[in-house]
């Protein structure tokens, strides 16, 4: 059995290839009219390039340069900039975003198959629904809906990063929260030749292994410096390590008494977990950049971009399950089961191998001419991703005669949840153990995305219609997943292959095949107090060795997980730039409207029983979005902005294919619905920001979003015929609901210091704070009240303090957001789950060797913060995680 994997190789070869061939091309003479890739002092919402520099070499000017973006848009946009060549604030993209307001990251939800630990997207003012870009360029991801794994991206292309909060009609439609724009630096912006390099360790602690990333970058100019060509090469690879424990869920199908008190069916634990969850990740990506800018008024670029990210996963996920037989039973006022010793446990040994490998090229071609009063710009780019998941496990539990209990408690006061196991055999003697079943699924997501864009505009000379645009677009996607599954019983193995049962006991037991490595896991959740299996068994399988030792199958396509989704987008717009004086007030910013048609396929495939029905399901919908932006200067350092805006964005494309794809280790299943509407919101945006002081900012910022159309995930049971694997699995639906609201604030300071002493020269604060606020139509299942947005905290903050001299620099930073609805769930199962609040400190620290050259320190999440999951109430526990701290400490040089 060989796992799928791309041709990387290839798509190098292709990506450089592309470069050279079009270095000649741009020789050759000027062949189509492009829009510049945008820059840092550029005005963002015309994603035009400048010829100011985009090289900042310290935190204070990086504060400057992101503080400029913000004052000089006619929209409400926040930037970060790199302080150096290869240096955002932090290691991971979406880890750096969060660094503004209204924007929250998220590490990974509980039972992902993911690099949970570290950023992976973000929500803007609570939103998920919003878009990214690579220099103005739609990207679109390797997820099974199209979405951006932003820890895939390298941060060290980057110079800088902006989020758009109130679109103009020019803008791309497709995001509800924002926009956020990845911007690479550019050659021509750049001295004639320049090299930069960086080399660090990299150590996770609870992991114990060191690791390493290396990246560099090449730029040069030459005829004239009308031509810059810049490639970038990096590699990461480390081992990161997660302990987590969990219940598995609850269930009320139990009508228990353990107290001798009439009781209604309370939320009872399922499972009882420890989970271990080690892996390597390798990131590698490349990138190169070619300017051609023959006069001031004409530049043509093309970017090309690739990056792949493999996560070779291995878990060890030690599982107890529970039932009815309960003693002693205590329930509490949520009518919960809190403790209580559950009789005829199961202990199953697992050892999961699950790799994630994902790939993702970009091509760009962008150009801009201005003859005379008219701006013509012009892009045509290709985004390709793929994504492969496998989830390969072998279950064991105990032979013919072995029991177990399990006494469960939540109210010891320790973070973690008693269970203590109590058994008539060995538990650490893996010859106790028979195999019982095997799980082999894998998919595989083909993403393209084609986009191409048309814009025009003529300077009027006009009072206030400063500049008139005109524009289209069209953009085509597919996204196709393919799926295979194997879900083997043990009897189906004992029958096909009777030499497995060596000793005619009629089990498989562990000692009667290999390619299964059981181990003995000591030191769990090690300095952490509670009274739970400190030790316990798990290991790793090598999914080849095991399939040929029990004559496994090959995993046949799974026809409920073959899905796809074509979409067709065509959209026009006009928009007037204004700029003008009203009541002696000067004012600028921008008024037009968009329009937008969007043509969707999707298939997929109806199982009932053991019979496929292809289906084929079309849909149309029709937008039309008008927006405004305005800005008043009030005094020379005082703006005033107000926006409004409809906007539309489409849900994730995995969610309108059909089909159901169950998950038998859980008994859990999604199913599309191709009928979702897509998001629409009409919203206000008023903005009050003071430029107080150089490299400083005082703004805050309201919001206000109608939004028609509200979809959210539901949960229900419902029976699944899979033959003699059929059962009851907890089905995810994504399902459109009526209008609801979104409103808040959020607030932006940011100060370098001045006059101070010579000891505190370069001390430097920052803090952003964001409360947004949500009301769905959707009701909880177990209070009734009114549901949150998934994925929204109310509360969130950030706090930055620097110093910087001569010497180096050193910054803290503590990220903060209050808890959020992580997944709407049923009444039987235990009601929504959410994750609690959770903050991090992080740091960061380099000492200047020379003017050119560094050593450089970071450190992440330095008190090693733990994160909490729970279902409905904060004291209905599901399971706590604890993630590595951090380490990154190396050297840099640019010349």
């Amino acid at each position: 059995m060989t796992r799928h994997r791309n041709d990387a190789t290839g798509k190098i070869l292709r990506l450089l290839g592309a470069c050279s061939v079009f270095a000649i091309a741009a020789n050759a003479g000027p062949a189509f009219a492009q829009a510049a890739s945008p820059q840092v002092n550029a005005a963002v919402e015309d994603n035009a390039s400048t010829d100011q520099d985009i090289v900042v070499t310290g935190i204070r000017q990086s504060v400057q340069a992101s503080i400029a973006v913000k004052r000089q848009s006619n929209a409400i946009v926040d930037a970060i900039t790199a302080e150096d060549i290869g240096k955002l604030p932090d290691q991971n993209i979406a880890e750096t975003l969060q660094r503004i307001s209204g924007v929250q990251v998220d590490r990974g939800g509980l039972g992902q198959q993911q690099f949970v630990g570290e950023g992976s997207g973000v929500t803007i003012r609570g939103i998920g629904q919003n878009r990214i870009e690579f220099n103005g360029t739609n990207i679109v991801g390797s997820s099974t809906g199209g979405g951006v794994a932003l820890q895939d991206f390298n941060p060290e292309i980057l110079a800088s990063l902006t989020v758009t909060k109130s679109p103009s009609a020019k803008d791309i439609e497709g995001a509800l929260g924002g926009v956020v724009n990845l911007i690479s630096r550019k050659p021509l912006d750049l001295d004639s030749l320049f090299v930069a390099g960086r080399a660090e360790g990299i150590y996770y602690d609870q992991a114990e292994k060191m690791g390493y990333r290396a990246s560099g970058v090449v730029s040069t100019k030459f005829a004239n410096d009308t031509i810059g060509i810049l490639i970038g090469a990096s590699r990461y690879q480390y081992d990161r390590l997660t302990e987590e424990v969990d219940n598995g869920g609850y269930t009320t199908a139990f009508d228990l008494d353990g107290n001798g008190l009439a009781t209604n069916n309370p939320a009872t634990p399922t499972r009882y977990v420890n989970n271990v969850v080690a892996g390597q990740v390798t990131r590698m990506g490349i990138d190169g950049s070619i300017q051609w800018r023959p006069s001031p008024d004409f530049e043509l670029n093309f970017d090309a971009l690739y990056s792949k990210a493999n996560l070779d996963q291995a878990a060890s996920r030690y599982q107890i399950l529970l039932g009815n037989s309960v003693s002693n039973a205590k329930i509490d006022a949520n009518n919960t089961v809190v403790s209580g010793t559950f009789n005829n446990a199961i202990v199953r040994v697992t050892a999961y191998d699950e790799p994630i490998e994902s790939e993702q090229a970009i091509f760009a071609l962008y150009g801009k001419w201005t003859p005379g009063r008219f701006t013509v710009e012009g892009r045509a780019s290709r985004s390709d991703s793929s994504r492969y998941t496998r989830l390969f496990v072998p279950l064991l539990v105990p032979k013919t005669g072995n029991t177990a209990s399990l006494y469960y408690d939540t109210t010891s006061g320790s973070n973690l949840p008693t269970g203590a196991l109590t058994t008539n055999f060995n538990t650490l003697n893996p010859n106790n153990y028979r195999l019982d079943t095997t799980v082999d699924n894998s998919d595989i997501n083909e993403n393209t995305g084609d986009d191409y864009r048309l814009d025009i505009g003529y300077d009027t000379g006009w009072n206030w219609i400063k500049t008139l645009r005109v524009g289209g677009r069209f953009e085509a996607l597919s996204l196709k997943t393919d799926r295979y599954a194997l879900n083997t019983a043990v009897g189906t193995l004992r029958t096909a292959t009777p030499s497995l049962d060596r000793n005619g006991d009629g089990q498989i037991g562990y000692e009667e095949f290999t390619g299964l490595n059981i181990t003995t896991i000591s030191n769990y959740f090690n300095g952490r107090s509670g009274n739970l299996p400190r030790e316990f068994l798990g290991g790793s399988v090598d999914p080849d060795v095991y399939a040929d030792s029990v004559n496994l199958p090959v995993a046949p396509q799974d026809a409920s997980g073959v899905r796809g989704v074509d979409e067709d987008t065509k959209a026009i717009y006009v928009q007037a730039d204004l700029d003008g004086t009203l009541f002696g007030i000067d004012m600028r910013g921008n008024v037009g409207v968009r329009y937008v048609d969007t043509k969707r396929v999707s298939t997929g495939n109806a199982i009932v029983g053991t019979q496929v029905f292809p289906q084929r399901l079309k849909s149309n919908f029709t937008n039309w979005l008008p927006s405004i932006n305005l800005t008043a200067n009030l005094q020379s350092n005082l703006l005033l902005r107000f926006a409004a805006a409809k906007v539309v964005a489409r849900p994730s494309l995995s969610d309108v294919a059909p089909g159901t794809r169950p998950n038998l280790v859980n008994l859990t299943a999604t199913r599309g619905n191709p009928n979702l509407r897509p998001f629409t919101a009409t919203q206000y945006d008023v903005s009050l920001e003071w430029y107080f002081d150089n490299a400083s900012l005082i703004s805050i910022s309201g919001f206000y979003k109608d939004v028609g159309s509200f979809t959210s995930n539901t949960s229900y049971e419902e029976f699944i015929d899979l033959g003699p694997l059929s059962g009851i699995f907890l089905i995810t639906v994504p399902e459109n609901g009526e209008n609801g609201t979104i409103k808040g604030f959020d607030a932006n300071f940011q100060h370098v210091f001045s006059g101070l002493p010579e000891a505190f020269e370069g001390l430097g604060v920052g803090a952003t704070y964001t409360f947004v606020d949500s009301k769905t139509p959707l009701n909880d299942p177990v209070t009734g009240k009114s549901d949150p947005l998934q994925g929204l905290s109310r509360h969130s903050v950030n706090l930055t303090a620097f110093i910087e001299q001569k010497w180096g620099n050193v910054r803290l930073t503590y990220n903060w957001r209050d808890k959020f609805l992580e997944l709407r769930q049923p009444d039987t199962v235990g009601g929504n789950r959410y994750q609690a609040a959770y903050g991090q400190f992080d740091l960061s620290s380099q000492i200047n060797l020379t003017e050119k050259t560094r050593l450089t320190f970071s450190a992440v999440n330095i008190t090693k913060s733990a994160e909490k999951f729970f279902h409905t109430y904060e004291d209905r526990f599901r399971a706590y995680r604890v993630n590595d701290r951090r380490f990154y400490f190396g050297i840099a040089s640019s010349f």
